[in-house]
């Protein structure tokens, strides 16, 4: 927790729900929303969506930014307000921002239901790795072949 007060002799930057979070130093690139009113770094870059979806600009944003650390490399020792400035953005009527959003919305949705299965499976495999290996388990011969 940050007091008012604190904040405003510090170089803490308050942002609105929905401020899109971009980061500019340290992990560079990283591309996130604020669900709710959060205190922010200098570290970070804060966008305020005023006509615009914020997911679809974050998920805009988030492309371009691995564009641009796999075109440079690890070589980027950070981005600058005048870099974020110069991203030229093509938005599409907000009724397809939307449309957009829910695609990959339930694209996001569905790795990450893969992604709960593929870690059940590999901690399966390994408890059946060591139950195995260990001869806690016994094959019989018709189960082996």
């Amino acid at each position: 927790y940050i007091s008012r007060e604190a904040l405003i002799h510090s170089s803490t930057k308050l942002c609105p729900a929905n401020c899109i979070l971009l980061v500019s130093r340290v992990g560079i690139g990283k591309v996130a929303i604020a669900n709710t009113e959060i205190c922010t770094s200098q570290d970070f870059t804060n966008l305020i969506p005023k006509y615009h979806d914020p997911v679809f600009l974050a998920y805009y944003l988030s492309r371009i930014m691995k564009e641009k650390s796999g075109s440079q490399g690890t070589s980027i020792k950070g981005i600058t307000t005048t870099d974020i400035s110069k991203i030229k953005v093509v938005l599409p009527k907000r009724e397809e921002q939307e449309a957009i959003v829910s695609i990959l919305s339930d694209m996001d949705n569905e790795i990450d239901e893969l992604e709960k299965k593929l870690t059940k499976y590999r901690c399966l495999k390994q408890g059946m790795m060591s139950e195995l290996l260990s001869g806690h388990i016994r094959l019989t011969e018709k189960e082996g072949a």
